[in-house]
C-alpha cells in the first residue's frame, strides 16, 4: 500500500515543486516529458439551483455544472502540471478553459422514463411526453453515443443540444489552491478527509420482505450482495489516491426503524470505541462484517442525521465531510418526524458542513410481486440531498453496474474540475431547440459523448447506457439524469 510519505512525493511532482528542489532544469523536464491527457471520468452534474454563485444560462433544470476528473498515465492532472504540447504550465482560463471547443459534446439524445425508472419503451409518438418521438432501434443506433446499449424497443426520445460556457472551468480541491492568483481554483484548505459510509442491509437485499421470514429470492434486490462489495472501492481508491495523506472512515449499517436501526459499526466494537478508524484494512473488514445477514427496514434519515452527530463528536478538525450512502429502497425505515430538510439542515451547520452522495440500487431484476411494488423510479428527495449538499445522485437499477459507480465516486471527495452547461431540447413540432423546464413533470436521461481538448491532448468519455456482457441483460447507466418539476 502506498504510504503517506510516497503520496506526499507524489503531489509535489504533480504541482511542480520539485523544480525549487533542485537547481537542475534536467531533473524538471524528466518530470514532466510524458505528462498527456489518459482519461476522462464524469462524476456528476449539479444544476443552477443548487449552484450559490456563478451566473445562470438558462432556466434549470438544463444549467448547471458538469464536475469531472482528468487524469496522465501518472495520476490526477491538476492545474500548474505541465503538460506535453501545451504552451506552459496548465494555467485554468487561460491556457485551457477558456475557448468553447475545449469542451465538445456529440451524440446529444435526451430520453424519457418510465415510472419504473428505465427508458420508456413506445409504440407510437402518443406514448411520449409532447415535442418527442418514438424512436425506433436502427434510428437510436446512429444517433447515441459509442459502446451504447442499443434498446430491443423503441424508445420515447429526442435529439438534444449540449454547451459549455467559455471561460466556466472551474477546479476546486478540498487541499491547498495550487494557483491562489487563479480566480478559477479554489482550495478549502483542508489537512484530511472525513468519510461516513452508510450502507443499507435491509431485508430487500437478500428478498426478506417479511422481517425476520424466509428469503423469497425472486423478491431480492441484490442476492449476490455486489452493492456491499462495491462499497469497499471507496475507502481502497480513496486512500490510493488522497493527496491530502490523512483519510478517516466512519461505517453505518442500515437495518431497522428509527435510530435503532442505524449500527454504527466501529464505535459498537470495543476494539475501537469511536465512529472514526484510519486503518484501512480495519474499514474493509468492518464492511465483511456487515454482509452476514439483512433484516428489516432502511432508516435512511436517520442514518445522516446521525452522521451530522458523529462528524461533531468524533470527527477529526479540519477534515473535509462527506457521507455517502448504499440504498436498495425510499427510506421506509425512517420516523415521520424525519425529513429531507430536516437533515439537509443538519449536515449544512457550520461544526459539520459534510457533503452527501446517495447511490440508489432500484434492481429491475426481482420479480416477485411485492418486490415490484417497492420500486419507486429515481426519488426526489434523494437528489435533493445530493444536489443541496453538493454531492450526486446516482441512480442505478443492475448491481453489477455499482463496482464502477464506486470507483468513480471515490474521484470525487477531494477534487475536481466543473464546466458550466446548457442542455436544451429539440421540439419535433416546432424544429426549435428549448429549455427542459418546459418538460412534462418527470425523470429523464441524458446521453452524450464528451471530449476535452487541451493542445494536442484529447480525451473522452461516453455518457452512455452500456452493456455488462454479450450474455446478460445487465447494463451500466452513465447518462446525467435529470428532473423535471411540475409548473
Amino acid at each position: 500500500m502506498e504510504t503517506r510519505q510516497s503520496r506526499i512525493l507524489r503531489a509535489l511532482a504533480v504541482f511542480g515543486l520539485l523544480l525549487v528542489m533542485t537547481s537542475c532544469d534536467t531533473v524538471a523536464e524528466i518530470s514532466f516529458k510524458n505528462e498527456r491527457l489518459n482519461s476522462l471520468t464524469v462524476l456528476g452534474f449539479r444544476p443552477d439551483r443548487c449552484e450559490r454563485t456563478g451566473a445562470t444560462l438558462c432556466e434549470p433544470p438544463g444549467c448547471g455544472r458538469l464536475y469531472f476528473v482528468m487524469e496522465t498515465a501518472s495520476g490526477p492532472v491538476l492545474p500548474n502540471m505541465q503538460l506535453t504540447d501545451l504552451d506552459g504550465r496548465l494555467n485554468p482560463g487561460v491556457n485551457f478553459g477558456a475557448e468553447a471547443g475545449d469542451f465538445v459534446f456529440e451524440k446529444n439524445v435526451l430520453i424519457q422514463l418510465g415510472e419504473d425508472g428505465a427508458d420508456k419503451v413506445c409504440a407510437s409518438e402518443a406514448d411520449c411526453a409532447a415535442g418527442f418521438r418514438c424512436l425506433s432501434q436502427e434510428t437510436l443506433s446512429t444517433l447515441l453515443p459509442a459502446d451504447s446499449k442499443i434498446p430491443g424497443a423503441s424508445l420515447c426520445a429526442q435529439q438534444a443540444s449540449v454547451t459549455a460556457a467559455p471561460k466556466s472551468l472551474r477546479f476546486e480541491t478540498q487541499g491547498v489552491d495550487p494557483m491562489p492568483a487563479n480566480e478559477s481554483t479554489q482550495g478549502a484548505n483542508k489537512r484530511g478527509m472525513s468519510v461516513v459510509l452508510s450502507i443499507d442491509n435491509s431485508g430487500s437485499i437478500v428478498g426478506q420482505l417479511e422481517g425476520q421470514g424466509n428469503i423469497i429470492a425472486e423478491a431480492a434486490t441484490d442476492s449476490s450482495k455486489q452493492g456491499l462489495a462495491a462499497a469497499a472501492n471507496v475507502p481502497t481508491n480513496a486512500e490510493r489516491l488522497s493527496q491530502l495523506g490523512a483519510l478517516e472512515f466512519a461505517l453505518f449499517e442500515l437495518a431497522g426503524t428509527g435510530n435503532g436501526g442505524v449500527r454504527d459499526v466501529f464505535a459498537l466494537d470495543p476494539k475501537f470505541n469511536t465512529s472514526f478508524i484510519t486503518n484501512l484494512e480495519s474499514v474493509l473488514k468492518g464492511l465483511n462484517s456487515i454482509n452476514a445477514t439483512q433484516r428489516d427496514l432502511t432508516p435512511v434519515w436517520e442514518s445522516h442525521l446521525l452522521a451530522a452527530q458523529a462528524f461533531k463528536e468524533a470527527g477529526a478538525s479540519n477534515f473535509s465531510r462527506h457521507v455517502l450512502a448504499f440504498l436498495d429502497s425510499w427510506p421506509d425505515g425512517s420516523l415521520t418526524d424525519r425529513t429531507v430538510d430536516g437533515v439537509i439542515t443538519a449536515l449544512s451547520e457550520s461544526t459539520v458542513d459534510a457533503t452527501a452522495t446517495v447511490v440508489h440500487l432500484d434492481s429491475l431484476s426481482p420479480t416477485h410481486p411485492d418486490a415490484l411494488a417497492q420500486r419507486t423510479g429515481p426519488y426526489s428527495d434523494y437528489a435533493k440531498l445530493a444536489c443541496e449538499r453538493r454531492g450526486f445522485y446516482v441512480y442505478e437499477l443492475y448491481p453489477a453496474a455499482l463496482d464502477a459507480h464506486m470507483r468513480r465516486l471515490a474521484l470525487s471527495f477531494e477534487a475536481a474540475w466543473s464546466v458550466q452547461l446548457e442542455v436544451s431540447v429539440l421540439d419535433s413540432v416546432s424544429g426549435q431547440y428549448s429549455s427542459l423546464g418546459a418538460l412534462p413533470a418527470g425523470w429523464y436521461r441524458l446521453a452524450s459523448s464528451m471530449s476535452v481538448n487541451m493542445a494536442q491532448n484529447r480525451v473522452r468519455a461516453e455518457l452512455a447506457l452500456r452493456p455488462l456482457g454479450r450474455f446478460s441483460d445487465a447494463s451500466e447507466d452513465q447518462r446525467l439524469l435529470f428532473e423535471v418539476k411540475a409548473q
